[in-house]
Formats: structure tokens, sequence, C-alpha cells
């Protein structure tokens, strides 16, 4: 399996960009579809409607994720990542073709909660894979691995805010609304085909199916709250076109412009936390992430209240959430674990309850979101602490 490493790396990382780009799409526009599919919801009653086709259903979410797991890990590698990959950009693709409310009225909104189901059930099964081949089969590469693919969600959300802020530096709003706003989708279908092209000529060796083992719930619960961290932060990222703009009043194409600085600097040094707890192990990393957390957290929302300094709040943000991205899948599958159904179920759970803390920040600002950030890295610091002896043969 050694020899096969760089290509399951390439295998990987080729869908994780492309599959985030549709992912985080929706997030960015918000706003856009909040109009498009709720035009006579007043005042922000869009906005919410959409954060909760953002949340959609998430039984039939973590159903759909499970049950898409169980299928695609009785293939071989290289197939089941073509399908969960082709599956987001036929549902993404499909989310930019759907009807105005004025042409089929009620089905679009319905068409759009069912494309969208498909669309978070497709991405949380592309990482949850990828941790449990990459667990099973690579051993002490796999924080390298992990890091890797951190890399190529962000490449993938790099790739979504040039994308929009393109289309905000050349289309006002209402052009935006009006029609453009399905091409930042139709691209994701055109991605999604360009990256089965990318995959199938990369093979890996590997026919095994993967193995489930079993799991204790407490185990379950206590990786739920870890990874709804990371869940948090990434998801609050990516609505940060809708929140800033409405809370701070900046421009959309500023606050884009503002994250795709600091998703740079997050594409460089996910590699470097990946490198560190390779040579050290995933207590010191985990360690480090809560300590950067505890202090940057604050101190970014602090800058962006005080000095409105949305660019350095974005780069600190972006820092921080980079920390337990590249951490905290490598705690919950190494010492919890957290694989297979196991980690499909929890991560088709806290993407769909991350995107509501959406709605408390759009009308409460940051301020409870941020004690929800900090209890939650004090409990992860119990949890460390808890597996100390674990965690430091890891």
């Amino acid at each position: 399996m050694k020899r096969d490493y760089g290509k399951f790396a390439a295998l990987s990382s080729i869908g994780a960009a492309l599959e985030y780009y549709d992912y985080v799409l929706f997030g960015l526009s918000a706003q856009y579809i909040a109009q498009v599919f709720f035009p006579n919801s007043g005042g922000g009653q869009g906005f919410v409607k959409t954060v909760f086709v953002f949340s959609a259903a998430p039984w039939a979410r973590s159903l759909l994720g499970i049950l898409l797991f169980s299928f695609l890990r009785r293939m071989d590698v290289r197939r089941s990542l073509i399908l969960s990959m082709m599956l987001m950009a036929f549902s993404t693709f499909a989310i930019g073709i759907i009807p105005s409310v004025e042409v089929i009225g009620v089905l679009a909104p319905v068409l759009l909660i069912v494309f969208r189901s498909l669309q978070g059930a497709a991405f949380a099964v592309e990482l949850p894979y990828n941790l449990h081949f990459g667990s099973d089969y690579l051993g002490r590469y796999f924080s390298l691995f992990t890091s890797v693919i951190i890399s190529s969600f962000t490449l993938g959300s790099i790739i979504a805010h040039v994308v929009m802020w393109s289309m905000t530096h050349y289309f006002s709003c209402a052009q935006i609304v009006e029609k453009y706003w399905r091409i930042p989708f139709l691209l994701g279908g055109v991605l999604g085909v360009l990256g089965y092209f990318m995959r199938r000529n990369v093979s890996v060796t590997s026919k095994e199916a993967l193995t489930i083992p079993k799991v204790k719930v407490h185990n379950i619960m206590l990786a739920f709250s870890m990874l709804m961290i990371q869940g948090l932060l990434i998801t609050n990222a990516a609505y940060f076109s809708s929140t800033l703009t409405s809370l701070y009043s900046f421009s959309h194409e500023k606050v884009y412009f503002a994250s795709l600085i600091g998703l740079f600097a997050s594409f460089i040094f996910a590699p470097c936390i990946g490198f560190f707890t390779y040579r050290t192990n995933i207590r010191y990393s985990l360690l480090f992430s809560i300590s950067i957390g505890v202090m940057l957290l604050p101190l970014s929302f602090f800058l962006l209240e005080r000095f409105g300094t949305v660019t350095l709040f974005t780069c600190l943000y972006q820092f921080v959430t980079t920390c337990f991205a590249a951490v905290i899948p490598v705690f919950c599958t190494r010492v919890l674990g957290i694989k297979g159904i196991a980690m499909a179920f929890v991560y088709n759970f806290v993407w769909p309850i991350s995107a509501l803390s959406i709605i408390l920040v759009r009308n409460y600002g940051f301020t409870p979101i941020i004690c929800i950030y900090i209890l939650l890295l004090i409990l992860s610091f119990v949890v460390v602490n808890r597996f100390k002896s674990h965690v430091s043969e890891t």
C-alpha cells in the first residue's frame, strides 16, 4: 500500500476541493437564493428559510449519509470517491437549473431542499470515507494526509470565493438575483465532470471493503462535541458574506476579498499543522489548537467590533479554523475510534446544527457564538486530558 500513498492523496484531494466548492457555494450565495426562492418573505425571513434549507432535514441527511456510506464502502476506493463526487456535482448543477418561484410556484423551494439534502449527504460522506480509509491504511502518515485534505477543502473554498467576488465586482445585486446567481452552481457541475476524468485516471490498488469497528456511544457524543467546533467555525465562515454585510454594513465584494486573503493563508498553514502532528503527537497539536482558539478567537472578534478590520479578522479566524480542522478529525478517528457509519452519522448532524448558529448571529451578533466556542474549547481540553495516555501514543 505504501506506493499508493501519493495516488490516494491525489485521488482524495481532487474530489475534496471540487466537493467543497459545491458545498460552500450555497452559504456564499444565501443572500441571493433567499430572494430567488423566498421572494415574498418579509425582512430577514427569506434568509432564515435559506439557512433552514442549508441545514435541510438533518434526519433525512443523516439517513442518506449512512446509506450512502454503507453502499460506497463495499466498492473499491476509486469508484467510491468518484460516485460521491458525481452525486455532489449533479446536486449542485440541479440547483442551478431549478425554475424560479414565479414559474413553478412552491415546487421550486421543495426541489431546492431535495437537491440540498443530496448535496449535504454527499459532502458528509467524502471526508468520513477518506478518514476511514486513511486511518486503516496510511499508518503514521495519516495526520499528513488529513492536512492535505483540509488544504484541498480550502482550495475549493478559494475557487468559490473567487467566483462570487467576480460576480459582485461585475454585476449588481439585482442582476445576480435575476439570472447570474445560477452561474456558480452550473460551474460546479462542469467542475464535477472535470473531476471525474481526473479521478478516473488515478488508480489505487486496494480493493478491500472498509471494516466497521464497534464504537462506544459516549465516544460518539465526545466526537460530536469536538466536531461541533469545526462545524461552527467553517459554517460561520461560509456565511460571512451575509452576516458581516448585515451586521457591519461591509460590501459583499469587500467581504469576499477579505475571506480570500484568510483562505490563502489557511491553504498554506494546514500542511504545517499536519507536519507538526506527524513530528509530535495528536495531544500536543490539540492543546496547541485549543490555546490558539482561546487567545485568537476573542481577539479577532474584538478587533472586528472595535476597528472594523475585516481582513485581519478573517485571517485570524481562518488560522484558528485550520488548527482545528486539521487536528480534530485525526483525534476523533484515531483516539475515539469514530469511523465509517459512526463518522458519517456525526458529520451529517454536525453540519445542519452548525448552520442554525447563523440565525443566532444574524439576530444577536457574534457574542453568543463566542461563548459557545469558549465552552466547547474547555470541553475539548477536558476530553484531551481524559484520553491523555492514549493520545500521547498516537
